[in-house]
């Protein structure tokens, strides 16, 4: 006799059933959502490099798609009776999983960084500093968007519902789920190899997507003494570069008024400034000189970009210029006479020789004494002022001192351009023509910038130089000894998306 199906095992299997088909459905989505990914970074270069892209993208999503589907969503359909209650879950959690994949794709097209345990820290500060913009309107749409696609959720899983006995019968789900499977172990498959030669148009997307360990070389070869690591080692330490096909500065039209009712005098001083050297007191922060030369940083100070860039910048004007001149504030230089920028409106001044200040901007280039003696006629309420000093010890960091309030740990040259335009009343977002921010705003925890041919990285207590061969190394920001400590390949990642903002 032919025992029938019990009443529970059948309803387990539709809900099972159920379950497949809602989750192939929210792979297709997470696949549209996860092509933020893409679209934040430049296309590789190589057709290989593109399979690849695709390859890890349809692999890599549907898999952790499908994780999410076995974890979350199996076990409510073997552990609760009610369908109904079955499917609100499920689509809750689908709802949420993806609001959650959508906000870390909006969070690497902004940051380069994934959501994750390790730096919590710098997500959160990031994530704080992007919704401390928004107003009650916008909070309010985004918690209707988020009601209107879990809606969306339930109606798509009530409808797969009433229809599962039809997508039984279909076999396109197993086709398609082959596909998915033969790309994600194609696309390990390929990476290996990759990782084996270097071939930076794959290696290179190592960090794209959340949640990625793609199978390297180095631990699956050399298990089987298929790869040399010595040789390895010495070839992948050549391997970082940083290159710019074309400037994209600003990358957007500044509008913001900017006015000025006192004087705005800025010094590089060429060697150390005291603080018993001026005529009043000023506040002070830690300052970082990135080069040696006069020409990088004025460069870097009216562009507020490192010098990565400044041979990219022959014809184009600083903003900070377009927009003091577009007001009517002139801007008088003393520097060096070869320092180049591509505005022509500058008005030159000897410090030596100047006995009044206007209601401009100065920047001036000289020595202690003269800053010392060109502040003797102000008091701290009838200028601005801002000094960059140099330490009297090449190991250390300098000081910045300044009439403004300082909440900078760290000040640095590119911070200028942003520092002034918000001391006159600008209060475009910073990071749209510069890399640094105002040091009387709100600080990231970290700071970077180029020296060189190298990337400077200032994170806690520490300061970590990368080569343009690679090698890296980290000193006491406090003492500049050599130390111990292992380059956050997080803070690095963040950093590099930073600086690239630029470049195209």
């Amino acid at each position: 006799m032919l025992l029938g199906e019990s009443p529970r095992r059948q309803r387990v299997s539709r809900l099972v059933s159920w379950g497949h088909w809602f989750a192939f459905y929210n792979i297709l989505v997470a696949l549209v959502i996860a092509s933020m990914y893409i679209f934040a970074e430049p296309l590789p270069e190589s057709l290989l490099g593109q399979i690849y892209l695709v390859m890890n993208w349809l692999g890599h999503i549907s898999f952790l798609t499908f994780m999410g589907f076995v974890i979350a969503i199996i076990p409510l359909c073997y552990m609760i009776n009610n369908s109904r209650l079955v499917k609100g879950l499920s689509s809750t959690i689908a709802a949420l999983g993806q609001a959650i994949l959508a906000f870390d794709a909006l969070l690497y097209h902004r940051t380069g960084l994934h959501i994750s345990w390790q730096e919590s820290e710098l997500v959160v500060d990031e994530t704080v500093q992007q919704v401390a913009t928004f107003g009650t309107e916008q909070l309010l749409f985004f918690g209707l968007l988020f009601v209107v696609w879990l809606s969306f959720q339930l109606l798509i899983a009530n409808a797969i519902w009433q229809r599962i006995d039809r997508f039984s019968r279909q076999r396109i789900e197993q086709s398609v789920i082959g596909i998915f499977l033969a790309c994600f172990i194609g696309a390990h498959g390929l990476h290996i190899w990759a990782d084996a030669k270097l071939y930076q148009p794959i290696v290179q997307q190592d960090n794209m997507f959340p949640l990625s360990y793609p199978a390297t070389a180095k631990t699956t070869l050399s298990r089987y003494g298929l790869l040399d690591i010595e040789d390895y080692n010495q070839r992948k330490s050549m391997q970082f570069a940083f290159a710019i096909d074309a400037l994209n500065y600003p990358t957007q039209p500044i509008y913001c008024p900017v006015a000025i009712d006192k004087p705005w005098l800025v010094f590089f001083a060429t060697e150390h400034f005291a603080a018993d050297l001026l005529p009043f007191s000023l506040n002070q922060a830690p300052y970082y000189r990135s080069s040696a030369s006069p020409e990088s940083q004025i460069k870097t100070m009216t562009y507020g970009l490192p010098n990565l860039y400044h041979q990219y910048l022959r014809t184009t004007n600083p903003v900070l210029f377009d927009l003091l001149f577009g007001f009517g504030i002139d801007v008088y230089m003393d520097v060096p006479a070869d320092t180049y920028l591509a505005t022509r409106n500058i008005r030159s001044f000897s410090l030596k020789e100047t006995t009044e200040f206007s209601n401009a901007v100065y920047v001036i280039y000289g020595d202690a004494l003269s800053i010392s003696k060109a502040l003797q006629g102000f008091d701290r309420e009838n200028v601005n002022v801002l000094i960059l000093s140099p330490s009297n010890d090449t190991q250390k960091l300098g000081l910045a001192y300044s009439t403004l309030s300082m909440n900078a740990t760290l000040v640095l040259n590119e911070d200028i351009p942003a520092t002034l335009l918000n001391s006159m009343g600008c209060n475009v977002a910073s990071d749209t023509y510069s890399t640094g921010k105002p040091i009387q705003g709100e600080q990231r925890p970290w700071h970077v910038t180029t020296e060189d041919n190298r990337v400077v990285i200032f994170n806690d207590d520490s300061i970590s130089y990368i080569e343009s061969n690679g090698a890296s190394y980290s000193v006491s920001s406090q003492t500049g000894a050599l130390i111990n400590q292992e380059l956050n390949t997080q803070i690095f990642n963040r950093s590099m998306k930073h600086l690239s903002q630029f470049a195209r």
